[in-house]
């Protein structure tokens, strides 16, 4: 991704600390450029409550690079995961603060990728997860090959909503998998075995015009959802299919780096 002009200029600065930050302007973006340089030398590595995911972050570190950076810099280019991460974990930091701790649950984004986990690895973590949380809906951040969806599960329920930016349903195989995971959930919740099946719902949600954009396109539903409680009347919620306005693809770089900034 190309270098803005100031973005050449902040990396060339010799030395860049902690109290360059109070200095720059003030929207989140020009103070995620000073830090540029820092970055630059070394990942910043960022830790998170067991509590956020049901994962140690020792064991699934999150490291958030100069890459990861200017892709939030640029916006306008592929999100990678550990971006996804973080925003995951703001969202938890906004469901705490609205009181909404045992509603909504989050899905650590890397556990279930299929490059590094097997199946049996990603099912047992969000069904053990999602049994020892008990909280009522699941948001889970998923990349199929280089394309970000957001499947928000409720267990209880036997429900998925299924957002995508491209409009595209779950595979077979996604189903299939979805369907053992929450059915072991529920059973090792302590409810009654079921051979429910889960239900889809494909909310008319908003697409994508370009395709780099889908990371923003979930971040905003997952922002949605918290920020307006929702947690039923999916359909109804979400009808619009147009393309997100750029403003709140700014607000939500600008949001993200306002978070990580107070993070570390």
């Amino acid at each position: 991704m190309p270098l803005s002009a100031r973005a050449k200029e902040v990396m060339r600065e010799p030395h860049v600390d902690d109290a360059n930050i109070a200095e720059a302007k003030d929207d989140p973006i020009s103070k995620l450029l000073i830090i540029l340089p820092r970055l630059k030398k070394k990942p910043i590595q960022l830790q998170w409550d067991i509590r956020v995911f049901g994962v140690d972050s020792f064991d699934v570190p999150l490291y958030i690079s100069l890459p990861d950076a200017l892709e939030i810099v640029g916006g306008n280019s592929m999100l990678n995961i550990s971006v996804i991460q973080l925003w995951a974990m703001y969202m938890d930091k906004l469901s705490v603060e609205q009181a909404q701790a045992q509603v909504y649950g989050f899905i650590e984004p890397q556990s279930i990728q299929k490059s590094g986990n097997t199946q049996v690895q990603i099912q047992q973590y969000m069904q053990t997860w999602m049994s020892d949380s008990r909280r009522h809906i699941y948001m889970a951040p998923y990349i199929d090959g280089s394309h970000w969806q957001l499947m928000v599960i409720i267990p209880k329920e036997y429900t998925v909503v299924w957002f995508c930016s491209l409009h595209r349903k779950p595979s077979h195989e996604i189903k299939c998998q979805l369907q053992g995971i929450v059915s072991g959930a529920n059973i090792l919740s302590g409810r009654a075995r079921s051979s429910k099946s889960l239900h889809f719902i494909y909310p008319k949600c908003n697409k994508q015009q370009d395709s780099f954009e889908c990371g923003y396109y979930i971040m905003y539903w997952m922002r949605a959802i918290v920020s307006a409680g929702i947690i039923d009347s999916w359909a109804q919620v979400f009808q619009d299919p147009s393309p997100l306005p750029e403003d709140e693809i700014i607000k939500i770089r600008e949001q993200w780096a306002t978070f990580f900034l107070q993070s570390i």
